[in-house]
């Protein structure tokens, strides 16, 4: 049976190798929402976020709902990828 998990990082607004840093990783989906909506909360909170929207719940979740359909959400001087990695696999991540 294939397990796997999923890593969500943060980075600049090209998400280059070098800026991503590792927010967490999640064995399911639900907790993996919870985290993207506080990362999302957090970087409104550092105004990192040029169309940040007036009703900020509204612009977590439309945030959450492009990374979890895309991978990504680039913003202005922050952004959002998750990755998907196989657990107990060699291999380069």
């Amino acid at each position: 049976m294939k397990r796997w998990a999923y890593m969500l990082y943060e980075g600049d607004c090209w998400l280059s190798n070098h800026s991503l840093v590792c927010m967490g990783v999640f064995t399911n989906k639900r907790k993996l929402q919870s985290a993207i909506r506080r990362l999302v909360k957090d970087q409104i909170m550092r105004r990192l976020f040029l169309e940040e929207r007036q009703f900020k719940y509204r612009f977590a979740s439309d945030v959450c709902r492009e990374v979890l359909e895309k991978g990504q959400y680039s913003g202005c001087d922050a952004s959002i990828c998750v990755k998907t990695i196989t657990l107990n696999q060699f291999e380069e991540i």
